[in-house]
């Protein structure tokens, strides 16, 4: 009130609440999603790498999954030779003449070790 009688009133206006800062990510909601809810994350990398980890393991069990190496160690021929011995190979200080593969050399062992009784 002021002196003279008459009476005053004050009008006060409040902006609207603002939420709080998200790091960047904009406080718009996704269109079709629901008012202050973020949508929810769809990995597209994901998607795509376990589509493609399908094919490649669906392809391995049906065969037909075959890289260059594979089929260059298919084709090769042995290195070691058909009636090489244990003892022929550990006694010689010769190197071979090119480098076993390892699955040759596996084959090799197991039939050795099979015959000595090694390997069951």
């Amino acid at each position: 009130m002021t002196g003279d009688g008459a009476t005053t009133t004050t009008t006060t206006t409040t902006a609207p609440a603002r939420e709080p800062s998200r790091g960047g990510v904009s406080s718009k909601p996704a269109p079709g999603a629901p008012p202050n809810r973020a949508p929810p994350f769809d990995n597209k990398r994901l998607a795509a790498w376990e589509k493609q980890r399908e094919a490649w393991t669906a392809a391995g069990r049906a065969g037909g999954l075959m890289t260059e190496a594979r089929r260059r160690d298919r084709d090769r021929r042995p290195v070691l030779s058909a009636d090489a011995t244990y003892d022929d190979l550990l006694t010689s200080s010769r190197p071979f003449s090119a480098p076993v593969p390892l699955p040759e050399m596996v084959e090799f062992l197991q039939e050795v070790w099979d015959e000595e009784g090694l390997y069951d």
